[in-house]
């Protein structure tokens, strides 16, 4: 458990159980969605001869989602970054070539692109973030990176806590280039 999630459990704990609760009753759902959309993103990228080191993924945590629905005012329903896909790839190139892949398999949402390269943030971090739905009416969150960019966000300028604290998970094995 995290620091942020422990805290929450002391400091909030109605809304840290409620959160648990409903994530813990959709992790079968999420598990399914991530093991289904690794797959689906994985073949997509090689049919399309798109470069990717790595395709990993997270299921957000209770503090970050507590922290969402406060900032943001929202519910748990409306959080769509609940799973979020990295792809790591070679080159910065890459990357809008991966992001053309992913949009063409899933519906982006309007309004919910960020391109953080053209645009970087005031640390430094670079990346693609868009949120796309599934055919299935799931929504989720695609990051794509290269894999300067991924060294960068995770060990340099733009490291920060919550997401060194946030278990990524590899769900696909690196493709050579």
């Amino acid at each position: 458990m995290s620091l942020e999630d422990a805290a929450l459990r002391v400091l909030e704990p109605v809304q840290y159980r409620e959160i648990k609760d409903q994530l813990q009753a959709q992790r079968p759902k999420l598990d399914a969605l991530v093991e289904a959309c690794n797959a689906e993103i994985g073949d997509a990228l090689n049919l399309r001869a798109a470069s990717y080191v790595e395709i990993s993924h997270r299921i957000k945590h209770p503090a970050g989602i507590w922290k969402k629905i406060r900032e943001k005012d929202l519910t748990f329903d409306q959080v769509h970054d609940l799973i979020a896909l990295r792809i790591v790839v070679p080159t910065e190139a890459d990357c809008y070539h991966a992001l053309g892949v992913v949009h063409d398999i899933y519906a982006p949402l309007v309004g919910r692109f960020k391109d953080y390269i053209a645009q970087p943030k005031p640390n430094g971090y670079r990346s693609l973030h868009t949120s796309v739905r599934a055919s299935n009416g799931s929504i989720f969150e695609v990051q794509i990176r290269s894999i300067a960019m991924h060294q960068h966000a995770e060990f340099g300028g733009a490291g920060h806590a919550e997401y060194k604290h946030t278990t990524w998970n590899p769900v696909s094995a690196p493709v050579e280039f």
